[in-house]
């Protein structure tokens, strides 16, 4: 089904962005650990970025968390897929990473809940 696969590719996607910043040391850059699929290399990123991109992995969460429906799951989905402000993947301090592993958990809870994925 396209649906299930789609939100299995943005399972993924999310996964990749917490396993990328699961280690607070720097794997070299040829490693597979320090690569995003989609977007090459972990990025330093500065303070700034870091921040923003959590507020909006927050904001998506939320939206996530309002739908009740396939169809509104994979709008939230499409939206944050498409934003460049998640897109990259930088190093994180431990702090980050663990405020990114809630906020990823509640999303893929909420995106359960609403039918967006794991229904096999």
């Amino acid at each position: 089904m396209h649906g299930l696969a789609y939100h299995r590719a943005m399972r993924t996607l999310l996964f990749l962005l917490v396993a990328a910043c699961g280690s607070s040391q720097s794997a070299p850059a040829s490693s597979p650990a320090a690569t995003n699929a989609q977007q090459g290399p972990v990025q330093p990123g500065a303070p700034q970025q870091i921040s923003d991109q959590i507020d909006k992995l927050k904001t998506y969460t939320a939206a996530m968390c309002q739908c009740e429906d396939p169809p509104c799951a994979k709008r939230v989905n499409d939206e944050m897929t498409a934003d460049p402000i998640i897109k990259p993947t930088y190093k994180y301090t431990p702090d980050q990473k663990d405020q990114i592993d809630k906020i990823t958990g509640r999303y893929n809870s909420c995106n359960d809940k609403a039918g967006g994925a794991g229904g096999d």
